[in-house]
């Protein structure tokens, strides 16, 4: 059989008709299920197309097609893998014998060798790749190199552990194009496939090994978020509540491990995965902190003079109410969404009545600083600077990303919790022991001359 038979079509010199042959038989002859019969038709289809391209046929109704852009070039099917071979060019003649009769030049063990070496030693490994390579490339066929890089691949698929650093190293070394657009047009998508499957396990191992060293020599928090998320407790303690930041840490962790690896959260215990997933109130670090703040504050300014105890009452549940009270009753009535339509516009109004009273309060404040027989301005411009700075401390709390009917309640909230803000930006260093006390005696003098304002004259 003739490489015109192997086609099924009439010797010609039209490329493009060669091409649409081949393309034809292809659907026949697959290279992973009929080997030979692929190897036949790729060498009658590269001799065909040589013939043409050199005018070896002669007819005058039919016309060369345009020159291939690159010596040796292969042109192929979409889905089939295109390697360039640096012999010389084929010979036009026929073949006399099977195609099929060339020997082999690698053998499988010496492949599962080479991946060993590689997995053990990429230097190592990559002196044994080139070599190899080397010689199925200037000995083996089209066919044979084909092979050499699917098994190639496929046995690296197969490697627990496998790396995309060293994936990426044998794909530049043999020009597999893993980081292009296209990559399963050298290797097939199915073989594709099982790589980015093996480079994920690999990852999740990566991930697993992570959480069980955190279980062992992370931070406190850490050790038990993580223990408690691997345990086989049926119900979640109460006590993980009372432990300052571990319900925090422990929704931080299965956030990031759903983010990350998903595949992990099946070997999680699923009772603490579902009580994170869902807004809970536990003690916390800025709550005791700001509980110490305001309540130290407030025990220092009740006695003073001048100073009322029921405006002291007043300004104190309002401080807590928008620092603890009002997430109590945001979780409270989450499951009834009328109610909470009439909770959140009645916070509103609240909110607005308290910054705009607070505003007015302090500017009064700052006007009445400075005796009104004063002629130097000193009390208009001390005035305007209260006024101002509370104008900035407005504009520095209001929320930008938080429903507008929300917004007025979380700025006060943000206002009453500035002294934890405070801590976090100079990330709880050593200057913490200067600022906070400072801070504190700061909001001491503002508290008192509201306070004052407050309170009747007969306080």
């Amino acid at each position: 059989m003739n490489i015109w038979q192997i086609l099924g079509i009439e010797p010609t010199n039209e490329v493009a008709h060669i091409r649409r042959a081949y393309a034809q038989q292809l659907k026949q002859h697959r290279p992973d299920s009929d080997p030979q019969g692929y190897q036949q038709l790729r060498e009658a289809f590269e001799q065909a197309k040589a013939m043409a391209e050199s005018g070896f046929l002669t007819s005058e109704d039919s016309q060369p097609d345009e020159p291939e852009t690159s010596p040796g070039a292969v042109a192929l099917d979409k889905n089939e893998v295109i390697f360039l071979r640096t012999e010389p060019e084929l010979s036009l003649v026929p073949p006399t014998g099977n195609v099929s009769d060339v020997g082999p030049v690698w053998s499988a063990q010496e492949i599962t060798t080479l991946v060993s070496e590689l997995m053990e030693s990429e230097v190592r490994g990559a002196g044994m790749l080139e070599t190899l390579w080397g010689r199925v490339a200037h000995n083996g066929s089209l066919l044979q190199q084909q092979l050499f890089h699917q098994e190639l691949a496929r046995t690296l698929a197969e490697q627990p552990g496998l790396t995309e650093g060293l994936l990426e190293s044998v794909s530049a070394r043999l020009g597999w194009g893993l980081d292009e657009y296209e990559p399963a047009r050298v290797l097939g998508p199915h073989v594709l496939a099982a790589l980015e499957a093996q480079l994920r396990e690999t990852e999740v191992s990566r991930g697993w090994k992570q959480l069980q060293v955190e279980s062992e020599s992370g931070g406190f928090l850490q050790r038990m978020a993580n223990r408690l998320l691997q345990s086989e407790r049926a119900e979640v303690p109460f006590w993980m509540r009372l432990v300052p930041g571990l319900v925090k840490e422990t929704q931080r962790q299965v956030t990031r491990l759903s983010h990350y690896y998903p595949e992990l959260l099946n070997r999680l215990n699923p009772a603490f995965i579902n009580f994170v997933q869902q807004p809970r109130l536990a003690a916390s670090w800025s709550g005791i902190l700001l509980c110490i703040f305001w309540g130290a504050l407030f025990t220092l300014v009740w006695p003073a003079p001048g100073v009322w105890g029921g405006a002291v009452i007043a300004v104190a549940a309002v401080v807590f109410f928008w620092l603890f009270g009002r997430d109590v009753l945001l979780f409270g009535l989450a499951r009834w969404r009328s109610v909470m339509t009439y909770y959140l516009a009645i916070e509103f109004v609240l909110a607005v009545l308290v910054a705009v009273g607070g505003f007015a309060a302090f500017t009064v404040i700052g006007f009445g600083l400075v005796e009104s027989g004063d002629r130097t301005g000193g009390k208009e411009l001390l005035g305007g600077v209260v006024v101002v700075l509370i104008g900035f401390i407005y504009w520095l709390a209001w929320p930008k990303f938080e429903l507008f009917i929300r917004k007025p309640g979380e700025m006060l909230r943000r206002i009453f919790a500035s002294p934890w803000t405070v801590l976090e930006l100079v990330e709880f260093a050593f200057p913490a022991i200067f600022i906070l006390p400072v801070y504190f005696m700061m909001w001491f003098g503002v508290l008192l001359a509201l306070l004052r304002f407050l309170s009747p004259s007969w306080a």
